[in-house]
């Protein structure tokens, strides 16, 4: 989802999901996340990023394990 705030700055979300069912080679697993920031455009070919995302990852077998990732980011992208 994409919110323009104004014609130089807009805040982007975003969520994800996936489900992985048991094959012989890989167990079942399951995933999910989601991701917020703001781009903020310091002029026609440069924005500035910034913003927070979270992902969970859950594997049932073999042996249960569960992941958790927090990341707070800041970037500056060039266009060409």
């Amino acid at each position: 989802y994409t919110r323009h705030i104004n014609p130089v700055l807009s805040a982007d979300a975003r969520l994800s999901f996936a489900h992985t069912y048991a094959s012989p080679l890989y167990g079942a697993s399951q995933s999910y996340g989601g991701e917020v920031d703001l781009l903020y455009d310091l002029n026609s070919t440069m924005s500035l990023r910034a913003g927070y995302g979270v992902t969970r990852q859950s594997r049932y077998t073999p042996a249960p394990l569960d992941l958790s990732e927090n990341v707070v980011f800041a970037a500056i992208q060039k266009r060409f």
